[in-house]
């Protein structure tokens, strides 16, 4: 667990302790909870922030119980039993997931069952340095049906404004287009090199951005309780779903120098003639514009990702002209 999180213990009557809250959730996009006694405080939680959506597994309020009920379970309730979760988005397989995921512990298990969480906005970046052909193919539409037959198609990572949103689930109910197939062992190597582990006690808990974060388990023993709540965070409380990523993609070129016989990436509207007014430190040699392996830089030759190839008769010009 990052040294930065910090525990928040919520009081709904206190406007000061939920707005501090809220206004972590919004930057971070997950927050720690402590001293939520019981399903009944999470949901008065639940309803200060958001509007409540049931799930197929609710009850009348919109809680969910969460526990191994033993034996085998179907497809799709995995989450019923005492193994391992792969990170996940919830309800991947409807049109609108719920954006804020709540949980808190009733009870621990006798071992294991500590809790998994991976900022989608890092693996975006992470492998916009490293792979970024990936991203291509992750966030092509249509190249993901979630949820079965009657799920939604659609892509792991999906622009929307300025910000991205994460979809995923990594079981039997889910289908991926070759291309995005061929990138799922760097996906998963990615995820799991971002991922956050930690256990929770009786009365802790999280909230997410279910559109950020993705969320899992590990196996566990014993009677280990959960309780879930799913919720539409409140308009005014302006918690903006997803997340931006390092850098947006901007309009830039790439002039070849006649001094030091390297590629530089300048901004359209700022193109100069010296290397010192170059959009970063970083320079290429001429045939990187068509060498799609390695870490590139994202200020500039990452900014355009795996089209450089394609874009090297168009956008590089030589210096000056």
């Amino acid at each position: 667990m990052p040294d930065s999180w910090t525990w928040h213990r919520p009081r709904t009557d206190c406007a000061d302790s939920v707005a501090g809250l809220v206004s972590a959730l919004a930057e971070q996009g997950l927050v720690l909870l402590d001293d939520v006694a019981g399903p009944d405080a999470l949901l008065r939680l639940a309803s200060s922030i958001a509007t409540v959506v049931p799930h197929r597994d609710s009850d009348p309020t919109g809680l969910t119980t969460i526990a191994d009920v033993g034996g085998r379970v179907p497809s799709g309730f995995a989450g019923f039993s005492a193994c391992a979760l792969n990170p996940h988005t919830d309800r991947s397989g409807i049109a609108d997931p719920p954006i804020l995921l709540m949980m808190s512990c009733g009870q621990p298990g006798s071992s294991g069952g500590e809790c998994v969480a991976i900022d989608g906005k890092a693996v975006y970046d992470d492998l916009a340095g490293s792979h970024p052909r990936a991203l291509e193919a992750l966030g092509a539409p249509r190249s993901t049906l979630f949820g079965g037959a009657a799920g939604h198609l659609g892509s792991v990572f999906t622009r929307t404004g300025d910000r991205l949103i994460l979809r995923l689930r990594l079981d039997e109910l889910s289908q991926f287009s070759p291309e995005v197939i061929h990138w799922l062992p760097v996906l998963r190597a990615t995820i799991d090199r971002h991922a956050q582990i930690f256990r929770l006690n009786a009365g802790q808990g999280y909230i997410l951005d279910n559109y950020r974060w993705l969320h899992g388990r590990r196996a566990f023993t014993g009677q280990r309780v959960m309780y879930r709540a799913h919720g539409n965070p409140l308009p005014h409380l302006g918690i903006t779903p997803g997340f931006q990523p390092a850098r947006l993609p901007g309009r830039i070129t790439w002039l070849l120098s006649p001094w030091d016989h390297l590629v530089h990436a300048f901004r359209v509207e700022k193109i100069g003639e010296v290397v010192a007014e170059a959009l970063c430190e970083h320079s290429a040699t001429a045939s990187r514009l068509t060498d799609q392996d390695g870490r590139r830089c994202l200020a500039c030759l990452l900014l355009h990702g795996d089209d450089l190839a394609g874009r090297h008769g168009e956008m590089t010009t030589r210096w000056g002209t």
